[in-house]
């Protein structure tokens, strides 16, 4: 979980055959991207800084694609590329909409409870015949809250956190 946090590079190729490659997140656990800098090309796919003292090189898939970042600077690291969908500013922005939802809907039945209306949640009317009767707003919400539930649960499958995967 601490990727979330410590975020990742973004590596820039610049018009002069240089890259400039900044880092995204927090902390000093970037491999020696604690700072943006430019990078010279050494070799193909080997890059060093201009003082020589670290160097980076690209991985690469089958058919030549870049599938990673590996750093002999600080903390040695490597740094896969990232699909869309597993960039941390999403990601974090995922479960804070998903938990901002949850809050919401117990503070909404807190208070009805709170209030002694308690035939106003339809939780515990669990009538086949009422379900007939609910107006349209309590399908929207059942519905919002079903599609939350589903979504925080692949966010928590994605992270190892529900159930054991590698």
């Amino acid at each position: 979980m601490e990727y979330l946090f410590t975020g990742n590079l973004r590596v820039t190729a610049q018009k002069d055959s240089t890259l400039a490659i900044t880092p995204l997140g927090l902390g000093d656990f970037l491999g020696g991207f604690e700072e943006p800098g430019l990078w010279y090309a050494v070799e193909p796919l080997l890059f060093s800084r201009p003082e020589g003292a670290h160097d980076i090189a690209f991985l690469l898939k089958e058919k030549g694609v870049v599938a990673g970042l590996a750093s002999g600077a600080g903390y040695h690291s490597v740094y896969k590329k990232l699909a869309w969908h597993e960039a941390p500013h999403l990601q974090t922005a995922l479960l804070i909409i998903f938990l901002l939802i949850f809050i919401a809907f117990v503070a909404v039945w807190s208070y009805k409870l709170l209030r002694g209306k308690i035939g106003e949640l339809p939780l515990l009317r669990w009538s086949a015949c009422y379900f007939k009767r609910w107006p349209t707003g309590t399908w929207v919400h059942f519905f919002i809250l079903s599609l939350t539930s589903l979504g925080f649960s692949g966010w928590l499958h994605y992270w190892n956190v529900l159930g054991f995967h590698f």
